[in-house]
């Protein structure tokens, strides 16, 4: 299967300044996540960026960057207009890695494309909690499936009435950031407004579920990955790393 991978990279960051420019082993933590996406199985990758010094980092490590606007509210609204920019076919598929994931797995990626169809236009990862204090940590976003894996409701805060004596870890799951979807349905998913709910959230995948669009979860059984939004994750990955 074709698919292409867009890593939206937005220099400025709330809780983690600049983090994409932060160096693990004299390399940019953007580019880390670059070069895991380089392994897959992707016919293109693209970083669609807001910023010259990330547009001029990508293309000094080889990578094609693609200049979109400051103002986006969402990775794939930025990945979007990567999109029109590139005049992509609708049934293109593509895969949104965020640019602060270094630890990505490049299996997943190709999984999560390969499980795009007809009926399953959108789909997404998650793995199982490995504690209750992962869990209620509000860093880490938090999903609930239905019978057919698809995602009920997604949330920073704890879901259901859990506590460190009755946890249980296929209950609710950790939402990895991945996203996989056709052209033409990011376009479409972009058209829509932003419900309350998502901006309440911060959790751009929340549009879907107000407007009832399924998306598909995979579940993830490889090693861990981080994404980098604090200071504290910065330094686990940088462990793992070096």
């Amino acid at each position: 299967m074709s698919f292409t991978v867009v890593i939206p990279a937005r220099l400025n960051s709330t809780r983690l300044e600049n983090k994409l420019l932060l160096e693990i082993n004299n390399k940019p933590l953007l580019i880390h996540t670059a070069e895991q996406v380089a392994k897959s199985k992707a016919t293109n990758i693209f970083i669609a960026t807001d910023n010259q010094i990330i547009c001029n980092l990508a293309e000094d490590f080889g990578f094609k960057s693609v200049m979109t606007s400051e103002s986006h509210q969402s990775g794939t609204d930025r990945v979007n207009e990567a999109l029109q920019i590139l005049s992509l076919s609708d049934d293109q598929v593509l895969v949104n890695v965020q640019g602060d994931e270094p630890l990505v797995d490049f299996k997943l990626i190709n999984e999560l494309a390969e499980n795009i169809s007809t009926h399953n236009q959108f789909v997404s990862a998650c793995q199982k909690f490995k504690s209750f204090e992962d869990y209620k940590n509000k860093n880490n976003v938090k999903v609930a499936l239905n019978e057919r894996n698809e995602a009920i409701t997604f949330s920073r805060s704890m879901i259901g009435n859990l506590n460190d004596k009755d946890f249980i870890d296929d209950l609710i799951y950790h939402h990895i950031g991945i996203y996989a979807y056709t052209a033409k349905l990011v376009n479409e998913f972009c058209q829509l407004d932003r419900p309350e709910i998502e901006k309440a959230e911060k959790l751009e995948q929340m549009r879907a579920i107000f407007n009832g669009i399924p998306i598909k979860m995979i579940e993830y059984q490889g090693k861990e990955m981080i994404g980098v939004d604090t200071i504290e994750d910065f330094n686990k990955v940088k462990i793992l790393l070096s």
